[in-house]
């Protein structure tokens, strides 16, 4: 697949500020080194070949990133004019002043300062043809390192739509206070994003709508009863534009997500005139973009009784990673689901506070009744468990030492399927711990008076 084209507008502007730009700086731009800056005459039988040379150079940057890039060109020019330098200035005296104004009068964060910086060595590459050597000063890193440790990012308060609240959002939606064709686009773009792991960014667009790089109705096909395949054309995981497909299965739920985007194929079928036509439209039958994704999904929340303020598009990725650890998926599972290389997904894993809090109490009680009444340490879980009338069954394992046998204790609510597995560890002079019977996956969470490992419930 060839990757999308670089809009011209903006390729027109890049070049023109490289082939104009000023004769002021401290090093001056070598016209052999660069093949931006070297004048090839129309006529010149190599002008043809050159002019792709340059449209291929400008291809290996993504658009969205071309974008920022410029964002941080224009902001450099900006202060160059504030404060009465020659533009393009590179020394060593002023890439830190622009960090620092960056920061200090812009109040950008040390993690996009980074990303602008990358933007100004992309164009000093351009421009001379070579590595800007100030930009790689180690003084730069550890002024970049300073900024971000006097001012720490918080935390990521962006909260997960779990499968529970995802169940409680379609109920509000299939409850018919929007226009039929929309209750069904909505509902599968719900579908597919919790489901496919989804950035938004894969499934709606955020410009001018290309069938090169955003979803068409071809990309969304039944592979047969049981399979729907989704192609992501593009994604910023995948620079070298390879495409990634993912698979929806009819699974035995109440949401029924294959369902729900075979109904929706059904329905847009008859709507499209090629197969390259938009996959999702809006109201207006407009590409859905973005916007209009997160404001409907804010509207659902609204009329879901679910507060708005942490909850944004990309909830959904981050609550399927959540769903995903809690049904006991190994980390190579998730990794694969979300398309992830790294542990990233791990900050996407949201612990849940109502495991935590049984964990805690029963920790508490369990103690409590062993060291100043004795007794089974079992029993006291289970009368611990019973006693807290969950919506869970528990499925209790007791370790005596660290090779002791163990012995399963099972409580049951029969109105529930779910279940999580807890094993509590009794080692000599310290307290209980408490870990899941399916391997670690969550980190320690050392704020608690025992170590929890992690708590996955059984599928």
């Amino acid at each position: 697949m060839d990757p999308p084209p670089v809009s011209s507008h903006l390729r027109s502007l890049i070049l023109s500020e490289i082939q104009n730009i000023g004769l002021g700086g401290r090093l001056q731009p070598n016209s052999s080194s660069s093949l931006f800056r070297t004048p090839i005459p129309p006529d010149h039988p190599l002008s043809h070949l050159h002019t792709l040379s340059i449209n291929s150079i400008l291809q290996a940057i993504s658009p969205r990133t071309l974008q920022t890039y410029w964002t941080a060109w224009s902001s450099f020019t900006i202060f160059h004019r504030t404060h009465n330098l020659v533009f393009p200035e590179f020394s060593l005296l002023s890439i830190p002043s622009f960090i620092t104004y960056l920061h200090h009068t812009n109040s950008i964060k040390p993690g996009s300062i980074k990303v602008y910086l990358s933007g100004i060595h992309f164009f000093y590459k351009l421009i001379h043809g070579q590595q800007c050597p100030n930009i790689s000063n180690p003084q730069i890193f550890l002024l970049i390192k300073g900024l971000q440790k006097t001012n720490p990012p918080g935390p990521d308060t962006r909260q997960p739509l779990t499968i529970d609240l995802l169940s409680i959002c379609l109920t509000t939606l299939r409850s018919g206070s929007f226009s039929p064709n929309k209750i069904r686009t909505l509902d599968a773009m719900f579908n597919l994003a919790f489901f496919g792991f989804l950035r938004v960014s894969e499934f709606t667009t955020n410009s001018n709508f290309n069938p090169a790089i955003h979803p068409t109705f071809s990309d969304l096909q039944v592979v047969n009863h049981d399979i729907i395949r989704f192609n992501i054309k593009t994604s910023k995981t995948d620079q070298m534009k390879r495409g990634h497909s993912i698979f929806i299965f009819n699974l035995p739920t109440p949401i029924q997500p294959y369902q729900s985007i075979a109904l929706f194929l059904r329905q847009r079928k008859s709507q499209i005139t090629s197969h390259l036509n938009p996959l999702f439209i809006d109201d207006k039958n407009l590409p859905a973009s973005r916007h209009w994704f997160q404001k409907n999904l804010t509207i659902i929340l609204n009329q879901s009784g679910i507060p708005t303020k942490h909850f944004s598009s990309h909830s959904f990725r981050i609550g399927a990673a959540t769903t995903a650890a809690q049904r006991g998926l190994s980390e190579h599972q998730i990794k694969m689901l979300g398309r992830w290389s790294s542990h990233t997904f791990e900050s996407y894993v949201r612990t849940d506070l109502h495991h935590i809090s049984i964990l805690l109490s029963l920790n508490r009680r369990v103690i409590f009744h062993v060291i100043n009444h004795g007794g089974s340490p079992v029993q006291t879980a289970v009368r611990a468990l019973q006693s807290e009338q969950a919506d869970w069954r528990y499925q209790v394992h007791l370790s005596l030492g660290r090779s002791g046998p163990s012995c399963p204790h099972v409580i049951q609510n029969p109105r529930f399927g779910r279940m999580v597995a807890l094993r509590l560890s009794v080692h000599r002079g310290l307290p209980l711990s408490a870990a899941g019977g399916r391997g670690s996956l969550w980190t320690s969470v050392a704020r608690f008076p025992f170590r929890t490992e992690d708590i996955l419930p059984h599928p």
